[in-house]
């Protein structure tokens, strides 16, 4: 079947939102047999969207926070594929049908508007969603879709070489999904192809700060590979003081830390065992970064004298054996998450020197395929 047949299905699946009002879904019977008179060659799909509708897709969708929409789309994807027994990019495309009817995201045909020209990753390389199997891993659809999946990578410590040679180029995939609200417009389809046609081969030097008496680390990457919008400067100020509104976009600095994008954190985990990855995404998720950290507590808002702040300290000290040195990787959900900035200012009102700040977080790690694993119970 023609990829066109999804923004079919979505354009229908709109009309009859426009004609019936927000509870349109609700009736499911009258929306599947409105889709097959429209679409009477798409049997299949429809089907498919009908175990959707059965699944709650729609309620899911709807009620999720917009940073997270992407995470929540590939977590509809999966439990379709489950359902129906659809291949993994077809059940994709079905969900991004839906989200397009919801007026959430861009019709499905856009998703694929960048396509990747780089070669796909190492057979030994664990994919997202996929793990390991036997001698080599397995590299799952899911990872393809470069969406946060549940699934576990079971790759060798930070310090191995887990990760691709050489990560996949974005594809307009994440950018679509809406994860980022951007002054309160959604990210479309216009500007993830143009952010896929920024991309560029500059090479930079990133002088790394140095705690204790020792000198600093240097990364020679390239940093210009725009994994879901990490490079994309929105204006916003930095500032010394937590931001309580964490879910609206972030500068492009903090102070007392250095901003780190995929490639140069990918470097980092594999030329310095010491490195803590810490994420600190309060909202409920199952995945996280290979080898990172759980703290929730130093993304709060607040002050530096609260009880968030006391529970940070401890986290950290626990996590460093008390060297105030380490070098520390803090994260969230992405470009539009302030709860890792937060935590960089947590962590050096506590008294550490080297801090990172991965603006891009879950959502670039995630678009650039690299390695993740299940969520960690909160270090204390």
């Amino acid at each position: 079947m023609s990829g066109a047949i999804y923004d079919q299905l979505g354009e229908a699946m709109k009309s009859q939102r426009e004609r019936f009002g927000a509870d349109a879904f609700a009736n499911r019977r009258r929306v599947i047999s409105l889709l097959a008179d429209a679409l009477p060659e798409a049997r299949r799909e429809i089907r498919a969207v009908a175990s959707a509708l059965d699944d709650g897709a729609v309620e899911a969708l709807t009620g999720v926070e917009r940073r997270l929409l992407g995470m929540e789309m590939d977590r509809q994807a999966d439990r379709l594929e489950q359902s129906v027994g659809l291949r993994p990019d077809l059940a994709r495309q079905i969900i991004r049908a839906l989200a397009y009817a919801l007026e959430l995201g861009p019709a499905p045909s856009v998703y694929e508007a960048a396509p990747a020209t780089t070669p796909p990753p190492a057979q030994d390389w664990a994919g997202i969603s996929q793990p390991v199997t036997g001698a080599h891993a397995s590299q799952s659809a899911h990872a393809a879709s470069h969406g946060i999946s549940p699934g576990v990578s079971h790759g060798p410590s930070p310090g191995g070489s887990s990760f691709p040679a050489q990560p996949a180029q974005p594809s307009a995939g994440w950018l679509n999904a809406v994860l980022f609200n951007v002054q309160g417009r959604a990210v479309t389809g216009m500007h993830a192809a143009i952010a896929g046609a920024a991309i560029g081969l500059a090479v930079v030097v990133l002088p790394m700060l140095s705690g204790g008496g020792g000198g600093g680390q240097t990364i020679q990457t390239n940093q210009a590979q725009d994994y879901a919008g990490e490079l994309h400067d929105v204006g916003v100020q930095p500032k010394d003081t937590l931001e309580s509104n964490v879910g609206s976009p972030t500068p492009m600095s903090v102070p007392g830390g250095q901003r780190v994008t995929t490639l140069q954190v990918r470097e980092l985990v594999n030329t310095n065992r010491n490195l803590v990855l810490i994420d600190v995404l309060v909202d409920q998720h199952q995945a996280t970064i290979q080898n990172a950290r759980y703290v929730p507590a130093a993304g709060q808002p607040g002050s530096f004298n609260d009880n968030a702040q006391v529970q940070t300290a401890r986290a950290l000290q626990t996590l460093t054996g008390g060297r105030r040195d380490t070098p520390l990787v803090f994260f969230c959900a992405g470009s539009a998450c302030w709860e890792s900035y937060n935590a960089v200012l947590r962590a050096r009102s506590a008294g550490y020197t080297q801090l990172y700040w991965y603006r891009g977080g879950l959502a670039s790690w995630s678009e650039a395929r690299l390695p993740m694993q299940a969520l960690p119970a909160p270090s204390n």
